[in-house]
């Protein structure tokens, strides 16, 4: 078993894909538990679908802020289509101009990259 300096966890791999740690535990490519030699065990979902390719993505996390507050974002969605973005927010805007003809509301957003496994 390799660790590093600040002992930090290094999975090693073995023909299979599958990795092995220091209690005798085993974990799929995904980082999932599938149990230990001996014992049970248990199917990862990816690995049973065929998600063995990591692909990067694009999600926006959507915020409400008080507009003259700092540290007022609250995050109250995320979508992972930009047109659906752009429809959704423009509805709530919408929506909060109809309520308050002065708001105190904005609705901002922030793109994202992250990782999932595809076919």
């Amino acid at each position: 078993m390799k660790m590093s300096a600040t002992s930090e966890y290094i999975p090693v791999s073995n023909d299979d894909g599958y990795f092995i740690d220091d209690r005798d535990s085993v974990y799929c490519k995904h980082g999932n538990y599938v149990g230990y030699p001996g014992g049970i065990d248990y199917i990862c979902h990816a690995c049973e679908e065929g998600l063995n390719k990591r692909k990067k993505g694009v999600r926006y996390n959507v915020y409400s802020q008080i507009n003259d507050i700092e540290n007022s974002k609250i995050k109250i969605f995320q979508e992972y289509s930009y047109k659906a973005l752009k429809n959704r927010m423009k509805t709530l805007n919408q929506l909060i101009a109809e309520i308050s003809p002065n708001p105190q509301i904005k609705i901002t957003y922030e793109k994202e990259m992250y990782w999932y496994w595809s076919k």
